[in-house]
């Protein structure tokens, strides 16, 4: 029997212990994005045939004694951004109605080559350029923690998000260029993981911003997370022992958002946890603004996306949807000089961040400033969701997020753990630790 929202870990035991065979693996979760992906909207492109198929491959060669770990037989979620050679990749847009990938992503083949089954393409904002989940021509998917009220999923990585939450599949992947895989992994109860950028290859991904694109996992528990991440960047270092790592959990008065008391109490909560867990935990106030450095990675990223879009724009800006063409159209108006003076401020803030985290080895603070809200609610020419997830990528350091408490309302809230450049080992094991406190990750989502 399988649970829809087991982790990796338990359903490769179970498959190693001849309870479940690869190819059963498939059908359960292929009969789950039958029933619901239609009100979910959560897959683009589902490959049942392909999938059932490289299911059966797995359980011949687990027969013949073959064992690649534990992503073999495990059916993942690709965001619609990374190419596998011979499939559909949209982008979620018009623009590449019947645009069909010549090459595979690097990141792609290394899940492949540790035996993960694709199930299929994940919806996402148009071009990845947006960060509440919404997408005016392809859909918004449901976020399920809601069975009543359509409230957004976050983005970009919406169908990612929305697939792994509701049991579609056990674990997806999506970018992240200013929190599209830390947002919706918060707004859905997931955890979301942004490693430094040069991690994983971003080879074969269709581009947002080349300076701030990552790649990272959804999943339901943080040694998920750290799985797929390893499969994908091989990246061999032991965890650190949390027990010696500082923390510095930012006083959310001083980030510069109005963040919703509920999700300032969680916060507060998280921070008792693991101060009594015997961790050490400072509070302080940065030295910079946290959103100001949102702001300037703004500007970086739409400079960056009209660069990449300018030509299609020329020819048919009517295929984008109104509110994604006015975003690249703000791009259009920074011109070379202010871009390059963009970029020195940056080096120069990432050297303000290495000074910082010098003292520090984690950041503790809200993914989010608010839980998801009704769709019809949002404005997003008046607001953005990625206030306090943008810094990361424009720091390039690495970041985490996981669920740590529900609203009045049942709709999750996310702590987010932030580490510097290269310091995946630290940032996972405080990870490892918070889950262990908080259970949350056991939660399952409203759907069912």
């Amino acid at each position: 029997m399988i649970a829809p929202f087991s982790p990796i870990a338990e359903l490769a035991a179970a498959l190693r212990r001849g309870e479940l065979s690869c190819e059963e693996i498939a059908e359960f979760y292929l009969a789950r994005i039958a029933r619901y992906n239609d009100k979910l909207n959560a897959f683009v492109t589902v490959f049942a045939q392909t999938m059932l198929t490289a299911a059966q491959g797995q359980d011949l060669l687990l027969k013949a004694g073959v064992d690649l770990g534990p992503l073999q037989g495990m059916p993942l979620g690709i965001k619609d951004l990374l190419h596998w050679r011979g499939t559909p990749c949209s982008a979620s847009s018009r623009q590449l109605p019947d645009s069909r990938s010549t090459h595979t992503a690097p990141a792609v083949t290394r899940l492949l080559q540790h035996g993960a089954v694709i199930a299929g393409k994940t919806q996402l904002v148009e071009f990845a350029f947006g960060g509440w989940g919404i997408n005016q021509s392809a859909g918004t998917p449901w976020n399920p923690w809601d069975c009543d009220v359509h409230r957004v999923p976050g983005g970009s990585s919406s169908g990612s998000a929305v697939a792994v939450a509701a049991g579609l599949v056990p674990a997806a992947i999506g970018t992240d260029t200013g929190g599209s895989v830390r947002i919706p992994a918060a707004l859905n109860g997931l955890v979301g993981l942004k490693p430094t950028q040069n991690r994983i290859s971003r080879e074969g991904c269709i581009p947002l911003s080349t300076t701030l694109d990552s790649i990272g996992p959804l999943t339901h528990t943080v040694a998920d997370a750290e799985l797929i991440y390893r499969s994908m960047s091989g990246d061999t270092q032991r965890l650190a022992v949390a027990d010696t790592l500082k923390v510095a959990f930012i006083e959310p008065d001083t980030l510069g958002a109005a963040i919703d008391p509920e999700i300032v109490a969680a916060l507060e909560k998280t921070q008792r946890r693991l101060s009594e867990a015997g961790i050490s935990v400072t509070r302080i106030k940065l030295p910079f603004s946290w959103t100001g450095l949102s702001a300037r990675s703004g500007e970086i990223i739409s400079a960056e996306a009209w660069a990449w879009h300018r030509e299609m724009m020329t020819s048919h800006r009517d295929r984008y949807n109104p509110l994604t063409a006015e975003k690249l159209l703000h791009g259009a108006a920074i011109n070379k000089e202010s871009f390059e003076g963009l970029l020195r401020q940056r080096e120069q803030h990432i050297g303000l961040f290495h000074e910082l985290m010098d003292d520090w080895d984690i950041l503790l603070m809200p993914t989010l400033a608010i839980t998801a809200c009704p769709v019809d609610e949002v404005n997003e020419q008046q607001a953005t969701l990625a206030l306090l997830t943008r810094a990361v990528n424009y720091l390039d350091g690495c970041a985490i997020t996981l669920p740590v408490a529900l609203s009045s309302e049942g709709m999750p809230i996310g702590a987010q753990l932030v580490a510097n450049y290269h310091h995946e080992s630290q940032l996972l094991a405080m990870a490892h630790r918070l889950e262990a406190l908080t259970g949350w990750h056991q939660q399952p989502a409203g759907w069912e």
